[in-house]
């Protein structure tokens, strides 16, 4: 079943004309925090040069939600177990 927010990825990622935006972002955010595998860099090298623009600016609100999402759950965690 398909929610909204994969409906809305995909509305995004085909009016930035992406292929794989989701697969790149994640590498060029594992690429920028830690260490890629040679198979990870052989497979970011192969992604199109459009999905490697969008992807160095998209990691930034992508990394943020992430964090987003762990603070929440940590404080929600937290929270939960203080009641």
């Amino acid at each position: 079943m398909r929610t909204t927010q994969d409906h809305s990825y995909a509305l995004l990622a085909n009016a930035l004309r992406c292929h794989n935006l989701y697969r790149t972002t994640w590498l060029t955010a594992k690429a920028t925090l830690f260490r890629l595998t040679q198979a990870e860099t052989i497979e970011l090298s192969e992604t199109s040069l459009r999905d490697r623009r969008v992807a160095r600016w998209f990691v930034v609100p992508y990394v943020a939600g992430i964090a987003g999402m762990v603070w929440i759950f940590a404080t929600d965690v937290s929270a939960a177990g203080s009641a």
